[in-house]
């Protein structure tokens, strides 16, 4: 290829970028016109009241618990021990949970969180992901990847929060950290989200995950075949990269290439046709010669 030539891989980077809470012309339409990849815009003012946190209770032992539900249009409700909170993060905390309303503020903050690693602030990284501030959020995610399984819980709850762009991260670190107890959530988000950006999040997710058994493979396989069909170009585009991916590396076998070879034939869009054409030739150059 000359200077015109494509970087396939560039291209699947820029979908799961987009995949997971990138907002777009398509999404605003999904939305009804509503701004940014928030949820339901009928939530915007039932939970706005809720960014002030809210004493549930005091303990004995004096530890101040709140429950906060903040993010824009809906994030995820969570409590919070501020004993368990460093002095040095409150205010950054504090910050995020009234709303922020300066875009690198909220990056300085979620910086600042997201270094910490405390375990206590894990709900709060998750948060951060309904703000529509793309930086922040991928900071938050890496933070979230890095605690492992401790986040997994969080990131369940971000997964059903009333706003699309949590929905689309949270599934983004779910894949990321690979934990095959999401997978029934995953391929649920993946069939039957109402959007193509979670459904994307979802496809890409399932493709991820470290099974441990053929069988769940196979059943992420099926989940995945399913979207080929899908009316939104973006979500086959997706399932042809994630049909690909959890075929694995090596060719695949001739089931799994008639799929492809059969989605080419039935296939209007240039975009899906081609990478799919493209994961027939990478099989192809793959299998061992015949004897």
């Amino acid at each position: 290829g000359g200077s015109d030539s494509v970087d396939v891989d560039e291209v699947d980077g820029w979908l799961e970028s987009f995949a997971w809470g990138g907002w777009s012309p398509a999404t605003w339409q999904d939305q009804g016109g509503q701004r940014g990849p928030g949820g339901n815009s009928s939530h915007t003012q039932d939970r706005r009241w809720a960014r002030e946190p809210k004493v549930s209770e005091v303990s004995p032992r004096r530890r101040r618990a709140v429950i906060v539900d903040s993010g824009v249009n809906g994030g995820i409700e969570y409590e919070l021990d501020w004993d368990a909170v460093p002095d040095a993060l409150a205010e950054h905390v504090r910050y995020i949970q009234g709303g922020p309303d300066s875009p690198t503020a909220l990056i300085d903050s979620t910086r600042e969180i997201a270094a910490s690693q405390a375990d206590s602030l894990l709900p709060v990284l998750v948060d951060i992901l309904g703000f529509n501030n793309p930086i922040a959020a991928n900071l938050a995610v890496d933070a979230l990847v890095q605690a492992g399984g401790r986040s997994v819980p969080f990131l369940i709850k971000g997964v059903g929060a009333f706003n699309y762009a949590v929905n689309a991260y949270a599934l983004r670190a779910l894949g990321r950290i690979g934990d095959p107890c999401v997978q029934e959530i995953c391929d649920a988000c993946a069939r039957k989200a109402p959007i193509p950006n979670v459904r994307r999040a979802a496809i890409l997710a399932l493709a991820s995950l470290r099974y441990t058994s053929e069988e769940h493979v196979r059943s992420a396989s099926s989940a995945i075949l399913s979207l080929l069909k899908d009316p939104d170009w973006s979500v086959r585009y997706a399932a042809v990269v994630a049909y690909e991916r959890i075929c694995g590396e090596q060719s695949m076998i001739a089931e799994e290439m008639e799929v492809l070879n059969s989605l080419l034939l039935g296939e209007l869009d240039v975009a899906v046709k081609g990478r799919a054409r493209l994961a027939c030739e990478r099989s192809a150059r793959s299998s061992p010669m015949p004897a």
